[in-house]
């Protein structure tokens, strides 16, 4: 009986371990079709354009960020760091 009970208990244990994973890469690629406010990484000032790893919506607008470390580092502080605009006319997604 009590090999029933592990044998049952088992099969679903296996089963969810063999089942789809999400590429992350998929999301990743992602990252380069969006349009984002900023031309420079508020905290190293590494440029944005065509090399973001990361974004947050603050105050309605959508920054890019070189780093999540350097993402979470404005997210703490956003008004002691200043931003280099990219000016509207001149955003497109990446």
């Amino acid at each position: 009986m009590k090999n029933y009970i592990l044998l049952f208990c088992t099969i679903p244990l296996i089963a969810a371990c063999n089942g789809e994973r999400k590429n992350n890469m998929e999301s990743l690629s992602n990252l380069k079709k969006i349009s984002v406010v900023n031309a420079e990484d508020p905290i190293c000032h590494m440029s944005t354009l065509g090399s973001i790893s990361d974004t947050l919506m603050h105050k309605g607008s959508l920054y890019g960020f070189c780093s999540t470390e350097c993402k979470t580092k404005f997210k703490k502080q956003p008004e002691i760091y200043p931003v280099q605009l990219i000016p509207a006319h001149n955003r497109s997604p990446l």
